[in-house]
């Protein structure tokens, strides 16, 4: 039986999420999305996938320019209308990009998103 791929596994995180309006795949170095599903009032990703690939780069210089051996395990933004989350997909240079809207609490996000993570990561080193 074959694996599920990758736009099947955000399109069932996407639907188990509640308020989820985004769901992709992020290349930190571009900032362009390898998949991604979206709400449909929602036009499509480019944007904010852009600019959380631009802060993954800006914190990695930062951390740079500081000598920090730390890693990002989560990026949380929360605006007036939507919370915006992601993680780095270990092994790669993607990360993993969830934006909620405003009712869906963060540490519920990143529960459900932990529960995915396995699928996430399968998914994505599955296609390299």
């Amino acid at each position: 039986m074959s694996q599920p791929s990758i736009f099947d596994v955000l399109q069932h995180i996407s639907s188990s999420i509640p308020g989820c309006l985004i769901t992709s795949i992020v290349d930190v170095d571009s900032g362009m999305s390898l998949a991604a599903v979206h709400h449909p009032e929602i036009a499509g990703t480019d944007a904010a996938d852009a600019y959380h690939g631009e802060l993954y780069r800006l914190i990695h210089r930062s951390m740079d320019m500081l000598d920090s051996p730390q890693f990002v395990e989560h990026l949380v933004l929360v605006g007036e209308g939507a919370i915006f989350l992601s993680c780095p997909v270990p092994g790669t240079r993607y990360f993993w990009h969830v934006v909620t809207g405003i009712d869906t609490t963060v540490g519920f996000t990143q529960a459900l998103m932990r529960k995915y993570q396995q699928d996430v990561e399968t998914s994505v080193t599955d296609l390299m």
